[in-house]
């Protein structure tokens, strides 16, 4: 494959474009809530542990108390951006972030084999500045990861048709099982991609890059009597509702992409270079019309509340630790009445750094901080406050215009 100093230029133009939008108020976008924190503790523990799982997370779909598992490639990739920034979820954030830029380029040129130049730069055009693709770059989930190694299935897409080497045809057939691991959704890639295979043996070829990478899922259910087959027969036996399977963003985030790579390829004779140019520049100005501004509060997470609020408030929190000057609190927990009762944030950045309570005991702790609107908080129905009775408030500090964090003691 012949490399030319404009297709470089060309490649770093796009991937200069992508980071600089991308970096425009990365701080105030990022998601770092629940989920993030959660699979984060997840993936420290894996390490500290040196632990080997062959699952990873649940999924949504739950029924009788048991959800669908998902492939343990969530936490170990997920580890690798941990490890690079020290666990720090900013840092660590704007590193996937880096990596998902540099996927412009197996993806410019797994099109280009597969299509044509102009097809490839509209693809990558839209891969740097499409919204949706913005929206979903810049924080840790399943199908973000998933979404970033598509460009890898394009390019080994790409050398098996202009090679027709079944190495190719191995390695496509591979990174689905690899990538259906973070979304089981892109299953659906298996029989997509068939329209490359046409005789018996170029099946067994494929069928066998598939099962080694979903092998992990594949080995799970074989120890665990197809754990996951029956979970997902009960659920459609006895949900009521396929609210699961509603067509959110994160869940056609991928098929997007594929279906944009396809379309590009059938129209690739009627894509010119005006095309190519006023769709970058309408993207653009739509892009610096929605990022620039700074937000009010991160993507998908509450109201006037983002990520370094919940670390300003473990940083005060963090003074009133054994290790602080002020309150030299030992027998403490935490409520985080915005969006997260549990506090899972704040507690992903206690574990990191060797902070250790009884993370789960709200019904024994002598004192608890609650991160709210106002002191009104008692009547809360949720027991992690509810419970905590009687009490006196012995400190407040102000997060923002809109949260406080406050500290009460438990009454004898």
């Amino acid at each position: 494959m012949k490399i030319e100093k404009k297709q470089i230029l060309l490649l770093l133009v796009f991937i200069f474009l992508y980071i600089f939008i991308r970096f425009v108020n990365f701080t105030g976008h990022l998601n770092f809530s629940f989920d993030q924190a959660w699979t984060s503790t997840r993936a420290l523990e894996i390490w500290r542990n040196k632990e080997l799982t062959l699952v990873g997370p649940g999924s949504s779909i739950v029924t009788g108390g048991k959800q669908i598992l998902q492939g343990s490639i969530n936490y170990y990739f997920l580890l690798v951006f941990l490890l690079l920034g020290n666990f720090e979820p900013l840092i660590s954030s704007y590193l996937f972030m880096i990596f998902t830029a540099l996927m412009i380029i197996p993806l410019f040129y797994g099109v280009k084999l597969l299509f044509n130049q102009k097809a490839a730069i509209l693809i990558i055009s839209l891969y740097s500045l499409l919204p949706l693709y913005i929206d979903f770059s810049r924080f840790f989930f399943g199908p973000n990861f998933q979404f970033s190694l598509i460009p890898f299935l394009i390019l080994f897409t790409g050398f098996y048709k202009k090679t027709k080497k079944q190495i190719y045809l191995f390695l496509v057939f591979f990174m689905i099982g690899v990538i259906s691991q973070f979304h089981f959704a892109t299953l659906i890639f298996f029989p997509i991609f068939l329209v490359y295979v046409n005789t018996r043996f170029r099946f067994i070829v494929a069928l066998s890059g598939f099962l080694l990478g979903f092998s992990p899922i594949i080995i799970f259910e074989l120890k665990n009597k197809f754990y996951n087959l029956v979970v997902f027969l009960e659920y459609l036996k006895n949900s009521k509702s396929l609210a699961n399977f509603q067509l959110l963003p994160h869940r056609y985030l991928s098929l997007s992409l594929i279906l944009f790579i396809f379309l590009a390829g059938y129209l690739r004779k009627k894509i010119t270079d005006k095309i190519i140019f006023v769709s970058c520049l309408l993207f653009l100005v739509v892009d610096l019309l929605i990022y620039f501004p700074k937000p009010k509060n991160a993507f998908g997470m509450a109201d006037n509340w983002n990520y370094p609020m919940e670390k300003k408030a473990y940083e005060i929190i963090k003074k009133a630790m054994p290790a602080g000057r002020q309150e030299n609190l030992q027998d403490f927990n935490i409520v985080n009445l915005v969006y997260d009762n549990l506090s899972v944030v704040i507690k992903y950045q206690m574990k990191k750094d060797n902070y250790l309570i009884d993370f789960d005991d709200y019904y024994h702790n002598k004192y608890l901080f609650v991160i709210n609107k106002n002191e009104n908080i008692f009547n809360n129905p949720a027991y992690e406050v509810n419970t905590f009775k009687p009490r006196k408030k012995l400190n407040q500090w102000k997060l923002n215009d809109s949260y406080y964090l406050y500290l009460f003691e438990r009454l004898k």
